[in-house]
């Protein structure tokens, strides 16, 4: 059975601030369920979920591009950040 948590349970879970987990709750990246007219609790399942996800996002690896080396006329060549005599 799944264990359901409050907003400050859960924005703790995640790592975040409580105000930054309402915006994701808001944008529907997390589901809410309301227990009570009142009463509204968040699935640990879920927040498993979008750790996941975020986790997957967060790691892919980023291609960056390589530093290539300026040539003048007289033959010499530095990288940008050398220093020049």
């Amino acid at each position: 059975m799944d264990k359901y948590l409050k907003a400050n349970e859960a924005a703790e879970k995640l790592g975040v601030s409580v105000r930054s987990f309402y915006d994701l709750v808001k944008a529907g990246k997390i589901p809410r369920y309301r227990i009570t007219p009142r009463t509204v609790r968040y699935a640990e399942s879920d927040l498993n979920q979008y750790i996941r996800q975020t986790a997957e996002y967060a790691y892919k690896p980023v291609k960056q591009k390589r530093k290539t080396a300026v040539h003048h006329g007289d033959g010499s060549a530095y990288r940008p950040g050398d220093i020049l005599v």
